[in-house]
């Protein structure tokens, strides 16, 4: 027999509609340390509600009562069916035929807690799971993020909501605006105010009076991390426009705790969180991914234009030219420190792996992925 649970919605006066109680089931994340979550998604299954189970000598009498006022509550249920709003996370419809949704995205513990979503929600099942349970090693990172790109669940984050410099990933976003306002054929002159004060991780190669391809000037970016390019296409523009539809960009992309103040990524007033950054890279991968197939060639080279000669340029990023890495941005100032993003194939799925202010940007990366390898594998 099938029971059926029902409790007042909270509305006042006389007219009160019943509201349907539903349990669900749903994977049990481990304890939190402080700001650090370890998110192994693995674990026998965890019922929410009350379970009732019938005893084996109960009184007929009782059970005939109890299925009298049973009855009688159907009956009067019945009866209220124009009024009815039973919700299953959805506005209901006048229609009582059911509905079929998409599957939903994975809804995270966060969201349990923070009240963004009913623990009744149906939950999918994660993409990977635990198979091992070595602990998480040690790092220099204060700020680290292992997710899945493609649906944004977590596996281990340490401060992942902390606001911190973000150095010169901020250039994906430089590149993601030019690649969308700008021709990427056009040519661009470097003049001396796009040479601003040395700083970060950059290796100067450009020229004032030189010309590139816009195109050009964005693979100088992603590949030895070129301040001057950054700055030259802001200016094509102007600077002030530029920094805005950056920011635009941001907002559009859901990106609230971000903030971009140049394009290079030398001043500390550029802010991101790791969460908002693995936003940042899904859009990026989705929507322009040449920019991460830029990150991945080890070398490259860029014409200038007014000498017609070629420059060949060496990436920056110990992981360029690796099998299985798909892409990624580094950054360092004095503020920042070493910040890393990184996306590696696993299973065939993208993985994000981000670590913030580190003395050890690609030692720690490298910890990371191979906890994961060690520690994962793909749900069948």
């Amino acid at each position: 027999m099938i029971a059926a649970f029902f409790a007042s919605n909270g509305s006042t006066g006389a007219e009160k509609k019943p509201t349907a109680i539903i349990a669900a089931n749903f994977t049990a994340a481990s304890p939190t340390k402080g700001s650090e979550t370890f998110l192994p998604s693995s674990g026998a299954p965890v019922t929410t509600g009350t379970e009732r189970t019938a005893g084996a000598n109960g009184d007929d009498q009782a059970l005939s009562e109890a299925q009298i006022a049973a009855d009688n509550l159907l009956k009067e249920i019945t009866g209220l069916s124009s009024t009815l709003d039973v919700s299953f996370g959805a506005s209901s419809s006048a229609s009582q035929e059911p509905v079929v949704t998409a599957a939903p995205d994975p809804i995270s513990k966060t969201d349990l807690e923070q009240g963004a979503v009913s623990s009744a929600e149906t939950i999918m099942p994660p993409v990977f799971h635990r198979v091992h349970g070595d602990p998480v090693p040690e790092l220099q990172a204060q700020i680290a993020l292992v997710a899945d790109l493609e649906t944004g669940e977590a596996y281990y984050e340490l401060n992942a909501d902390k606001r911190w410099p973000t150095a010169s990933i901020t250039k994906l976003m430089t590149a993601a605006y030019a690649m969308k306002y700008l021709d990427l054929s056009s040519v661009i002159t470097l003049e001396e105010k796009d040479f601003v004060e040395p700083g970060g991780d950059v290796t100067k190669t450009l020229k004032s009076g030189e010309s590139f391809s816009v195109n050009d000037l964005i693979r100088a970016m992603m590949t030895f991390s070129s301040n001057e390019a950054a700055e030259a296409m802001a200016n094509s523009i102007g600077r002030d426009n530029f920094m805005a539809g950056m920011n635009n960009m941001a907002q559009d992309w859901q990106l609230f705790s971000t903030h971009f103040s140049d394009p290079s990524g030398l001043s500390s007033a550029n802010q991101s969180t790791g969460n908002d950054l693995k936003v940042l890279a899904r859009n990026i991968y989705d929507v322009y991914p040449a920019i991460f197939q830029m990150t991945r060639q080890p070398k490259a080279s860029i014409l200038e234009l007014v000498s017609g000669k070629k420059q060949v340029i060496t990436n920056i990023n110990q992981f360029a030219g690796q099998a299985n890495f798909l892409g990624g941005k580094t950054g360092f100032t004095d503020e920042a420190g070493g910040n890393l993003m990184s996306l590696f194939m696993e299973g065939r799925r993208p993985l994000f792996v981000l670590v913030m202010n580190t003395g050890d940007r690609f030692g720690d990366t490298q910890k990371l992925t191979d906890w994961f390898e060690n520690n994962f594998a793909v749900t069948k």
